[in-house]
């Protein structure tokens, strides 16, 4: 699915539950159902509750992170750093009566990844043996898409008006688009574009299963 299908998805799926909520709102009262503080593998951020009937409430969610790490891809090691941040809706299911909930939803998707090669004497890039001075500082950053689709389960335990939840599922966010540059003098050279492409597919077959990310997350929530 190209990038402008899933922005539209993503509208199509903003205004679908506008429509559903005002026409659920003529019979039954759409009320405050909680505010909860999130962390987890997509980033620590706040989301707010309504409920829909007894059994579904929509969520609205912000998380973002940021943190560094150290990667070695084809020989090549890297000093990374991973942006973590998405916007979204949720909507759960919670059968009567449990603490286990259904969930399910769509996110404006920023999540990225940027390395930077570690200076060496040497990069062996598509094959190819090349100096430091010739490479200069080779940089890599992957993209994912603009919208990511979530499904999971959770647990929900509540005491009074407080709960702790816990949470897990795939954030599919599509195959990483991957680009690369250096900023030595052989940057033009057309035989070292073809291999530092060769070097970009490796790059992102390797990054390729961040695709399926997966989401872990623990909520302590205030409830209405």
């Amino acid at each position: 699915m190209n990038n402008q299908k899933k922005y539209k998805l993503f509208y199509l799926g903003l205004v679908a539950f506008g429509t559903f909520a005002i026409s659920t709102n003529n019979a039954n009262a759409i009320e405050l159902e909680q505010v909860s503080a999130r962390a987890g593998t997509l980033g620590l951020g706040a989301e707010i509750g309504f409920e829909i009937i007894p059994t579904v409430v929509v969520r609205g969610i912000g998380q973002k992170y940021n943190y560094n790490y150290n990667k070695s891809i084809n020989s090549i090691q890297y000093d990374g750093r991973v942006g973590l941040q998405s916007y979204g809706v949720q909507f759960d299911i919670h059968p009567p009566l449990m603490p286990l909930y259904l969930t399910g939803g769509i996110y404006s998707n920023s999540n990225k990844i940027n390395m930077t090669a570690v200076p060496t004497g040497t990069y062996n890039i598509g094959g190819t043996n090349y100096t430091g001075a010739q490479v200069g500082v080779l940089t890599s950053k992957a993209e994912f898409d603009p919208t990511a689709l979530y499904g999971g389960l959770g647990l929900e335990f509540q005491i009074g008006s407080l709960a702790l939840a816990a949470e897990g599922g795939v954030y599919y966010q599509g195959k990483p688009n991957v680009s690369a540059k250096v900023t030595g003098p052989i940057a033009s050279d057309p035989t070292f574009q073809a291999n530092l492409a060769k070097e970009t597919a490796k790059v992102s077959s390797d990054l390729d299963k961040a695709k399926y990310w997966p989401a872990l997350t623990v909520m302590g929530r205030m409830k209405f």
